[in-house]
Formats: C-alpha cells, sequence, structure tokens
C-alpha cells in the first residue's frame, strides 16, 4: 500500500455521508470483452435452436442466429442493469465514530471500526452465469464471467445486514448466501469505500480510516 501525505483532515467526529459514484456505464467499461465471449456461443445455440425447429439450412440461417445471439447478448446487459441498480442504485455511505454504514432501497450493511479486518481487493458484484445445458455455451459463459470480474478496494470483516421489509426475492436470496466469519457466523461484509471517493485513501474516507483504523494503511 502507497503512503499518502499528511495534511490536517477535516473532523471526523460527526457522521458524514457519500454518495456512490459508480454508474453502470463505468461499470461495463469491464463487461465489454464478456458480451464478446458471450456472442460466439450464443450464435451457436442459436442455430441448436433453429435446427430443433426445423430451420437448418436456407440463407436465413445465420442471419437469424446472428439476430438471437445478439437479442441474448441484450438480455444479458438488462439482467446486468437490474443487477447493477438493485445493488448500488441510490446507495449512500455513511462513515462515523462508530463504524460505516451502507444503505439503499432494499438493505443496511453495518461495520464497525473494531471489526474491520483488512483492506482487500474484491468483486464488488459477481458476474450472473446463465447455464443452459450446452456444454461450449456453459463453458463461454464461465469464461464470460470471469472476464467481466473486476476487483475494487473494499473494507472487510463481520458486520450486520438489515433487510428492508420490501427487499426483492432475489435480494434476500443472495444475502442468505453471504460467506459467514468461522468464528462467529456473521455475515463476512465488504464495504466498497472506492465507489464513494475518487482517490479514497487521499481523502475524506481516508481521514476516517487513518483516524480509526490506522494501522490499517
Amino acid at each position: 500500500m502507497g503512503n499518502v501525505p499528511a495534511r490536517q483532515p477535516a473532523s471526523v467526529k460527526e457522521a458524514e455521508v457519500f454518495h456512490n459514484r459508480e454508474t453502470f456505464a463505468n461499470f461495463m467499461k469491464s463487461g465489454y470483452v464478456a458480451l464478446g465471449l458471450l456472442f460466439v456461443p450464443g450464435v451457436f445455440l442459436a442455430l441448436v435452436v433453429l435446427n430443433l425447429l426445423g430451420v437448418s439450412s436456407g440463407a436465413l440461417v445465420l442471419p437469424l442466429a446472428l439476430a438471437l445471439a445478439s437479442v441474448m447478448c441484450g438480455f444479458a446487459v438488462l439482467l446486468k442493469k437490474q443487477q447493477f441498480d438493485a445493488v448500488w442504485g441510490e446507495r449512500t455511505l455513511t462513515i462515523s465514530p462508530q463504524g460505516l454504514s451502507v444503505d439503499n432501497r432494499d438493505l443496511r450493511i453495518d461495520l464497525t471500526w473494531e471489526n474491520v479486518r483488512s483492506i482487500e481487493r474484491a468483486d464488488a458484484m459477481a458476474a450472473q452465469t446463465l447455464t443452459t445445458g450446452v456444454g461450449v455455451a456453459d463453458a463461454a459463459g464461465r469464461a464470460a464471467a470471469k472476464a467481466s470480474t473486476r476487483l475494487d478496494e473494499a473494507l472487510t470483516g463481520p458486520g450486520t445486514i438489515t433487510l428492508n421489509p420490501t427487499a426483492k426475492p432475489y435480494i434476500k436470496a443472495r444475502i442468505a448466501e453471504y460467506e459467514k466469519t468461522p468464528a462467529d457466523q456473521r455475515p463476512a461484509v465488504r464495504i466498497f469505500v472506492e465507489h464513494y471517493e475518487d482517490d479514497w485513501r487521499a481523502g475524506r474516507v481516508g481521514d476516517w480510516v487513518r483516524a480509526y483504523r490506522p494501522d490499517l494503511v
């Protein structure tokens, strides 16, 4: 970890709110390769489907397969956009002397300073992989998921997750699958500070971390 030049920080005694700066367009910069990897098996899968429907020859077969593969990729982008909005839409980070809290319309994540274990780079939003039952297509889907992974810096440790009553079912299912810490079986949460401030180590978020967990920076 690089050293950050010392400066006189503002107060770190009263809670401060940061708004999510991550955009879907920026997030998808890491997904273009994935779309390319999905398109090729998409064409193959479309040819298989067309063959099952009895369309196996003629001048329109390849154009139809290309069109179906394009629709498939468009559907994948739509799913990713919905996932992005659910995870990051309207999300805020509140930092206080007690710790860090992330809020959005579906849930609240709390991590106290004493429970922060480390700063690590992790996948902010695990890529969704569609299972088709076709070996080549599924292998390409897994490769696409790996290609679209983007690692961002996060504060990690055992925290608490509070679901809003109106949380969507797939959000509840995702929370139920959260990795648990071995010691106390609490959710192993990650708070992606990099999404709330550019160059967070030299900014206000860094001031808070240096004030309450100087051992980490």
